[in-house]
């Protein structure tokens, strides 16, 4: 096993993502559960994830690697209602790793920008429930609906798949102290992989939006604030997305 990559996947309908996840999915099912999936089960999976991919606002999805290889998923939506983690799948193979742990927690800082809370509803049961319950999940009206009261992480640099009137607001501020244009419709319409700089008052200090490449086609910095370190930080995660 080499090292592990947890990347955002900031368009799902590229070729080839839906059929890992139904993968993932399928061999973590069967595995672990003894559940076959015919291709019924197959068809109305994808129909899920394409549906949510359309339809729901604020749809993420994080991928683990090994190599060029997707071993795991996690996969949710920010809503003005409220926020889900929908599919959390890895691979046996690579379970008690820390893996799961980490796809979760970049779940859940992404959703922190715009959520002090997200849901679940977990089709295992037991052991799986322990899990959730192990990182801060408390249970709701049913043993296998949960929610956590997200804390505000600091000091972090973490994935923008939809823009809310509130990460607008700090970014476009941000672009005229820099002398440049902010425009939404890279994220919103086209996709374009953005990350943000979140300070210890967790306020937006910085943001970086590249080309599917990995190539930075615009970024900003606040004004009196540690230029180099925040680029340095947006950078790095940029450079982690295009391996």
């Amino acid at each position: 096993m080499s090292e592990i990559i947890i990347r955002p996947i900031f368009n799902q309908s590229v070729p080839g993502i839906w059929d890992d996840f139904i993968r993932i999915y399928s061999t973590a099912l069967y595995e672990i559960y003894g559940i076959r999936t015919t291709d019924k089960d197959i068809a109305t999976k994808r129909g899920e994830y394409q549906k949510a991919w359309t339809k729901k606002p604020g749809c993420f999805a994080f991928g683990a690697y090994d190599g060029k290889d997707m071993i795991g998923f996690v996969t949710g939506a920010t809503a003005a209602a409220r926020s889900e983690l929908v599919d959390l799948f890895l691979l046996p193979g690579y379970q008690g790793c820390g893996i799961g742990s980490n796809l979760l927690k970049s779940a859940e800082n992404a959703v922190s920008l715009h959520d002090n809370k997200l849901y679940l509803i977990s089709m295992g049961y037991g052991r799986l429930l322990d899990y959730y319950k192990s990182h801060g999940y408390k249970t709701l009206y049913a043993d296998n609906v949960f929610v956590k009261d997200l804390k505000k992480p600091n000091c972090y640099v973490t994935p923008v798949f939809s823009l809310s009137k509130r990460i607008c607001k700090y970014c476009t501020s941000i672009a005229t102290q820099s002398n440049t244009v902010f425009y939404d419709g890279w994220v919103n319409d086209l996709h374009s992989p953005m990350f943000v700089y979140v300070d210890v008052n967790f306020d937006i200090q910085g943001y970086a939006i590249a080309n599917d490449a990995g190539v930075i086609k615009q970024y900003a910095i606040a004004s009196r604030q540690p230029a180099d370190f925040i680029s340095r930080r947006l950078a790095e995660k940029i450079t982690q997305f295009q391996r």
